[in-house]
């Protein structure tokens, strides 16, 4: 039992890593303008779920970030629905 909490634990951290790794590059790419505190709430409230991202291709993924800035300079970090 443990052994298998261990990898369920394991494969969630992967994962999460994953997606940071993904999402966080992106942002960083598209988004200089904002200052690294804004940037950090963005991701925090925005961040897609991990089967949205491994489904997505890049153009998505784009598509999702612009959609979601457009959100947070609208209403905050506080998203009022999914995107996708």
């Amino acid at each position: 039992g443990q052994a298998r909490r261990f990898a369920e634990m394991t494969r969630q951290e992967v994962n999460a890593a994953e997606d940071r790794r993904r999402f966080h590059h992106d942002v960083d790419q598209r988004l200089p303008g904002l200052s690294d505190d804004e940037a950090q709430k963005f991701v925090d409230a925005y961040a897609p779920d991990h089967d949205d991202l491994k489904k997505w291709n890049d153009y998505d993924l784009i598509d999702y970030i612009k959609k979601s800035l457009t959100n947070y300079k609208k209403y905050g970090a506080q998203p009022l629905q999914k995107l996708y």
